[in-house]
């Protein structure tokens, strides 16, 4: 499949909700981050997904939120302007999918790719904080792609890649595990790709 012709460009608002539908609602510290920077009625339009009720200055605090959410992670990315595209990969190609910068994944995948990350975990390999893998664990069975909020995301320096995941991984682990050892999976994959020459500036590339 030739990526180049599979991404068209989007505005910066599909980065915006993408990451803040995908963890409003989650039971996680960044969930609750988000659910304070955002306040209640913000936060109960994004978890219903009444996106076309938000008015600009909803948009701007968003913007605000993800910063307070996702810190510095989130926030020496912006400063580098990627162009945000949305476009399809196959299942398939997820496994070429470079991981952001962390030891906790080093441990597992030294080489810091999906595919060898994948192998590791379904071989019984543990996170160094244990936490990713133990959430890949507990999802893993019953993970539902059709009922996912958001969608993946990744970033490169320019098409056709390499790709770089920055949210979504956990999701991306279990569909390319499951096509791996012959489970029903997707043949493809809808993401969101932020494109920036300068993105090997980023701390966690």
């Amino acid at each position: 499949m030739d990526s180049e012709s599979t991404f068209v460009p989007c505005p910066d608002q599909e980065f915006l909700w993408n990451f803040a539908y995908s963890e409003n609602d989650s039971e996680s510290r960044h969930g609750d981050r988000w659910r304070t920077a955002l306040g209640p009625r913000l936060s109960g339009l994004i978890q219903a997904g009444e996106r076309s009720s938000l008015t600009r200055d909803d948009w701007s605090r968003v913007g605000i939120a993800m910063e307070a959410a996702r810190g510095a992670y989130i926030a020496a990315l912006i400063r580098l302007r990627p162009r945000w595209h949305v476009g399809i990969l196959p299942t398939s190609g997820l496994g070429a999918i470079r991981l952001i910068r962390l030891e906790a994944f080093r441990s597992v995948s030294p080489r810091l790719r999906l595919d060898e990350f994948v192998r590791g975990l379904d071989a019984g390999k543990n996170t160094l904080d244990d936490q990713f893998s133990l959430r890949y664990r507990r999802l893993r069975p019953k993970f539902d792609p059709s009922r996912s909020r958001g969608i993946p995301m990744l970033v490169a320096a320019h098409l056709p890649g390499p790709f770089t995941e920055i949210d979504g991984l956990t999701r991306m682990c279990i569909i390319f595990s499951r096509l791996t050892q012959g489970e029903s999976a997707p043949a493809d994959i809808r993401v969101l790709l932020g494109l920036s020459q300068r993105i090997t500036e980023w701390p966690f590339y």
